[in-house]
């Protein structure tokens, strides 16, 4: 299973961000996690099909209405882990 995991920057926090991209995911059937980082940035663990990642990590560089994507870093990896859906972490 494809995987990648990505460190957003920029007005990311307060603005509903975590919120859009588990909607997002949601609708890619894209599965994993995004959690607010103490340094302001967001983090986000995305598994799924190649095609629907790619689309997916293309909308985390758009980010939610309200949000000012600076940067998107990602890293691709093969993982054998398994989440049941998208999830927000506190």
């Amino acid at each position: 299973m494809e995987m990648f995991e990505a460190v957003v920057k920029g007005k990311v926090q307060g603005v509903s961000y975590r919120y859009w991209a588990q909607q997002r995911a949601s609708s890619l059937h894209v599965k994993g996690w995004i959690q607010n980082q103490l340094d302001g940035s967001v983090k986000i663990r995305a598994v799924g099909t190649k095609e629907n990642l790619e689309m997916f990590l293309q909308w985390c560089g758009e980010g939610s209405p309200s949000a000012t994507v600076e940067s998107v870093e990602a890293s691709w990896n093969q993982t054998e882990e398994r989440y049941d859906d998208f999830r927000i972490r506190a």
